[in-house]
């Protein structure tokens, strides 16, 4: 089911809109005056439940950690109808939640699904794909700053200023940007478009700030042939070469993964690998990268790769976790889960990778587990039983180990959590 599909369905659960301005207020004050109870120690806790309205709602990114502990995300439905980012923060032992920005729709943005991204000045960077007209409808999608009030704010509710840093326009430049922003040491922000460019197959992006502005160049442009279609999961090293996944195309049609490595005045495609649909799997979804410089990620070899599935999939190997090795990209298949819909990979700082399913698991309803660097042994983190959950979206490793995420559904009201699984 894509993200369109997923909305209309996700409307239903919205009070109607009067109901819910006339309520405006006293749920603010609630939402913004409860706080998670300290909990007693264990290996996984709820921090938040999703309440839909204006607590959020159907969040389909995980949250981001910020250097100060502070965790930023946002949510696909929830405020007066059209998404939020939010922030959750210790406070008297306990967490606090706060709405940072409420999307309006139209051509103030709406329906989030991507990462948060703390900026080098630590101002919150993200992207979303529907504001507005054009795109079918729904907006070619943009990318916007959040920045806090200059002064202290005393109201119950404080909202952050957003600035647009750049509009999509829907042909070459590229539609719906996806995924995580990256920035480089210069202050430039990279990222993907999952459509568009002359082939509407997606692009590769880069923004710079300017006097005037950012300015928008596209890195490349994927074709659906031999290099791969609709790209995600950027990464960045240190000499300023792009890793990502294009999820479908390829020679085989089973997705790709690739280098973008600056050439000149432009930038040079080099196709790393290419997913064949037999004991290599296919359909990769993520990918992240060792501090030496190997490569890991997931495939949906099983299912589809969720937004869109044009073909089917018998015959497709099992969806894995995957490795290639840094120098001569050697394919090497570390664990095969279950797995049939979508998954995400994450890695900490000793190289440990952390895998969420939205799906099985032994209630049905997703399960996180661990590979241990080097030797890859499997560990179960944890499997979502509706009530803790549902459905988990990703999980990100503060510098501690402690594992925090996501479910888009589960909880009280199925409108999802926020977790914490410590080491």
């Amino acid at each position: 089911m894509n993200r369109k599909s997923q909305f209309c369905i996700l409307v239903f659960h919205r009070a109607p809109r009067a109901a819910m301005g006339a309520l405006l207020m006293a749920v603010m004050l609630v939402v913004m005056s409860v706080l998670a109870q300290p909990a007693p120690a264990q290996t996984f806790q709820v921090l938040y439940n999703f309440p839909w309205g204006m607590g959020g709602g159907d969040p389909l990114s995980s949250v981001t950690v910020a250097p100060n502990g502070n965790l930023y995300g946002t949510t696909f439905t929830g405020g007066t109808g059209y998404g939020m980012v939010y922030r959750l923060n210790h406070a008297n032992g306990g967490w606090l939640f706060s709405p940072l920005y409420d999307f309006q729709g139209g051509t103030d943005g709406s329906l989030p699904e991507t990462l948060v991204t703390v900026g080098p000045d630590g101002n919150l960077y993200a992207a979303v794909g529907d504001n507005g007209t054009g795109c079918g409808g729904y907006g070619c999608g943009m990318v916007f700053q959040l920045r806090p009030h200059p002064t202290a704010c005393q109201a119950v509710l404080c909202f952050w200023t957003k600035t647009v840093l750049y509009s999509f326009e829907g042909g070459n430049d590229g539609w719906d940007p996806t995924g995580s922003l990256i920035f480089d040491q210069a202050g430039n922000i990279y990222g993907q478009t999952y459509y568009g460019g002359p082939y509407n197959y997606g692009t590769v992006f880069k923004l710079t700030p300017t006097q005037s502005g950012w300015v928008e160049s596209v890195l490349y442009s994927f074709t659906g042939g031999a290099d791969g279609s609709y790209p995600g999961s950027l990464n960045l090293d240190q000499s300023g070469n792009l890793f990502g996944v294009a999820a479908e195309g390829g020679a085989y049609g089973y997705g790709t993964v690739f280098e973008l490595s600056p050439s000149g005045s432009g930038w040079r495609l080099n196709t790393l690998y290419t997913f064949t649909g037999q004991s290599d799997s296919g359909y990769p979804l993520g990918l992240v990268r060792d501090q030496t410089g190997n490569l890991y990620g997931v495939t949906i070899g099983e299912g589809c790769s969720g937004r869109s599935c044009p073909r089917g999939i018998e015959g497709v190997g099992p969806s894995t976790v995957f490795m290639l090795s840094q120098g001569n990209w050697t394919y090497s298949t570390l664990y095969d889960y279950e797995g049939l819909y979508e998954a995400s990979i994450s890695i900490d700082s000793a190289g440990n990778l952390y895998v969420a399913v939205v799906d099985g698991g032994a209630y049905g309803n997703g399960y996180v587990f661990e590979l241990a660097h080097g030797t890859w042994t499997y560990t179960d983190l944890h499997h979502f039983d509706g009530t803790d959950g549902s459905s988990p979206t990703g999980v990100t490793i503060d510098s501690h180990g402690t594992v925090y995420g996501t479910t888009s559904r589960g909880g009280p009201d199925d409108a999802g959590v926020i977790f914490e699984i410590t080491p």
